[in-house]
Order: structure tokens, then sequence, then C-alpha cells
């Protein structure tokens, strides 16, 4: 899902900079970058769209390849968006713990919260650290099969599978997030186009002012 910011305004922005043509699309591309580092701190703000509704950590949205950037070049109209990955995320990310004293026959009892306020018990689940030291929370499947490697191996032994949930793309739709996350992402670059155009027309009207007269 793709938070995009384009150069719509291109043809406003060069006759307003009439003057300095050449610096149009760097200001616009500048401008277009600053509104996507913007709107990535946004989304991944604690009081942001998503982490305001759902229960999730900042260092689990910025995983490396769930929010990827493309930056906008000086081209001619410059091009930039935020990729939202749709790689769903694991439910030990959502801060799943044991509930101390509870058993199962299947495990010691789990507790996650996706959305905040709304915890849910998996009575079937339960948290692990495997040999290759990444931690989840696992469910039994009820199938088995000889374990081919591990302190295990060459016995029978009933199969696990880590439990996920949701990914980033459907909790900023699921927030409603969507058209809030692109109105910021707009008017961060509207803001910062009308910025960086003053200080370009404040500087070459200093260099005009500097110019001998001639007389």
């Amino acid at each position: 899902m793709p938070i995009i910011v384009d150069a719509r305004d291109f043809a406003r922005c060069r006759s307003n900079l009439f003057e300095i043509p050449k610096k149009v699309p760097s200001i616009l591309s500048r401008s277009i970058n600053y509104a996507l580092r913007r709107t990535k701190t946004l989304i991944l703000s604690e009081k942001g769209p998503v982490r305001s509704v759902y229960n999730v950590s900042r260092a689990s949205l910025n995983k490396k390849g769930i929010i990827k950037t493309k930056w906008a070049e000086p081209s001619d109209p410059p091009y930039g968006a935020l990729m939202i990955a749709g790689k769903r995320l694991p439910l030990y990310a959502f801060l799943g713990r044991k509930i101390v004293g509870q058993r199962t026959g299947w495990g010691q009892q789990v507790q996650v919260e996706v959305l905040k306020g709304q915890r849910k018990t998996l009575p079937h689940a339960f948290i692990a650290t495997m040999e290759s030291g990444h931690t989840g929370i696992w469910e039994r499947t009820g199938e088995f099969a000889i374990s081919k490697r591990g302190r295990y191996v060459g016995k029978r032994r009933e199969k696990i599978r880590e439990l996920f949930t949701i990914n980033v793309a459907q909790m900023v739709g699921g927030a409603r997030a969507t058209e809030t996350v692109q109105a910021y992402a707009r008017a961060q670059y509207e803001k910062e186009v009308v910025r960086l155009s003053n200080v370009a027309l404040k500087a070459f009207a200093d260099k005009q002012n500097k110019k001998p007269s001639g007389f």
C-alpha cells in the first residue's frame, strides 16, 4: 500500500519561481522527501493513527522491509512514496505474555492485545525461543514427524507453527488512517515547498541587490 506524494502543482511552482526556474525540480523533490520523512515519523509515532489504535511497538513497525521509501529525484515532475509491505506481523510483536499459574494440556496460556484495550487469551499457545534465538508465540498442530535437526533429531515430535496477525498495511486501513496519513503528507509537502521557495527567492534577491548598478 503506497502513501504517495507527487508534484501535481509543478506548473504553479514554476510560475511562482519564474526568475529561477532551474531551482524548481530541486525544491519540489526536496519537499517531497521532507514530507516522506515526516509521514513515516507519524506512522511510527505512539500517538499516530496506527499505534494509537494497535498495541504494536515502534521497533516492530520499523523493521527492515516493512516501510520502504522511494525517494524523489529532481525530475519533471518529481514523485516519491512510502511503500508499506503486506507481510504479516508475528503475534509476539503485540507484547504476548504468559498468564502465570494457568495451564492447559497443550501448554501455558498466553494473552495478546492486538487492538489496544482488547486482550485475548490463547489457551493452546505458548511462548518459546527456538535454537536459532528467535522468540515467538507458537501452537501445536496435532501433526507428528521425525525431527531432522536440533537436539531432537531422529525423534518423533509434534509439529508447531508460529502465530501471526495482520500486516501494517491492514493496520493503516483498519484504523481508517489512509486518508489522514495522505493528507498529512500533502500538507507537509506544501509547507516545505513554501519554505524552500521563500529561501530561494530571498537568496536570488540578495544576489541581485549585490550586483553593481552600472551607473
